[in-house]
């Protein structure tokens, strides 16, 4: 019923998807083109993905749509993304509009996944890797992550 992040395309806007918001902000109308809503999803799997209100839009949900709640969304334009500085790795953004339908749903069998996990060989491999990282072992557990380390890295700026 519900389509993943890595499904979707810009071939359609009927889409119905299932995301939890984990990062919420508000461009203020006295900024630069200001007046929008920017909203960070990440679906079941973990995929995230960016999310453009602008400001008909941001007034019809900025007190529907909050961090750490998982909403049903159905009718958004899949649009490549865009921005030239970007708060996901994915190359598509979700543009809401007139027509997108927005349905609050219950949070508690979502995944939580708010981290952006990294395996260590990924980092190592790394040409600009910042000396602040955070790394952190995880010891095996039952069918669970196989790898010997996983890597939380909370802001990772590049000094090149």
């Amino acid at each position: 019923m519900f389509t993943p992040i890595s499904e979707l395309d810009n071939n359609r806007t009927s889409w119905i998807l299932k995301l939890m918001a984990i990062c919420v902000y508000f461009v203020p109308r006295w900024a630069r083109v200001g007046d929008y809503m920017e909203i960070v999803f990440h679906d079941e799997h973990g995929t995230r993905i960016h999310a453009h209100l602008n400001r008909p839009e941001k007034k019809k949900f900025e007190n529907q749509i909050t961090e750490d709640g998982v909403y049903a969304i159905r009718n958004v334009h899949v649009l490549n993304n865009y921005q030239s500085l970007k708060t996901t790795a994915n190359d598509k953004l979700l543009g809401f509009f007139r027509d997108t339908k927005v349905k609050t749903l219950n949070r508690s069998d979502f995944p939580r996944i708010m981290f952006d996990l990294k395996r260590f060989p990924v980092l190592q491999s790394q040409p600009c890797l910042n000396d602040q990282v955070l790394i952190v072992s995880v010891e095996e557990r039952e069918n669970q992550f196989h790898e010997e380390a996983i890597t939380y890295l909370p802001m990772v700026k590049k000094r090149c």
